[in-house]
């Protein structure tokens, strides 16, 4: 009898903690989103008046979690993805391709299916992932965004 009345003490506290815990993991999610959202924001401010910079699109019915910030060229960017890639990575900003389509991977690739997915080859062409972490400080997306616009200014000029 003692061994059953202790065996449920000690269930009846971890039940505790782990609501507890439970709770401040969803206190730190809230937190973490809502920060995650405001650099989102922050980016999305900024490179809109560079005109050639399709930010997310986010419904008024619908909430982003902004586990990344993709961003697409247009056309007539100034600079291609992977030239934009390559500059950003000079000034010691990481940044990756936006999606990595399957139908173009060696093993998938099919001439029937590549004809019928002209968006997602522009997607794909087109579409660059930039840092976003909720432990993202000001300064350090302060820099990624002087640096996209340093060089937006330097393809401007050619």
């Amino acid at each position: 009898m003692g061994i059953i009345a202790c065996q449920y003490r000690a269930a009846e506290w971890r039940h505790e903690e782990i609501e507890l815990a439970a709770h401040e993991l969803l206190q730190r999610l809230d937190n973490m989103l809502s920060r995650r959202r405001e650099l989102a924001m922050r980016y999305s401010e900024r490179f809109t008046s560079l005109g050639w910079v399709v930010t997310p699109h986010e419904p008024t019915d619908c909430r982003h979690n902004f586990q990344s910030y993709m961003v697409r060229l247009t056309e007539d960017a100034p600079v291609t993805r992977d030239a934009l890639m390559q500059e950003l990575l000079d000034h010691g900003v990481a940044s990756r391709r936006g999606i990595m389509a399957m139908h173009r991977e060696i093993p998938y690739q099919n001439p029937n299916v590549t004809s019928r997915l002209p968006e997602t080859d522009l997607v794909t062409d087109n579409c660059i992932i930039l840092p976003l972490f909720y432990e993202m400080r000001d300064e350090e997306q302060e820099y990624v965004m002087n640096c996209f616009e340093q060089i937006h200014e330097s393809a401007a000029r050619y």
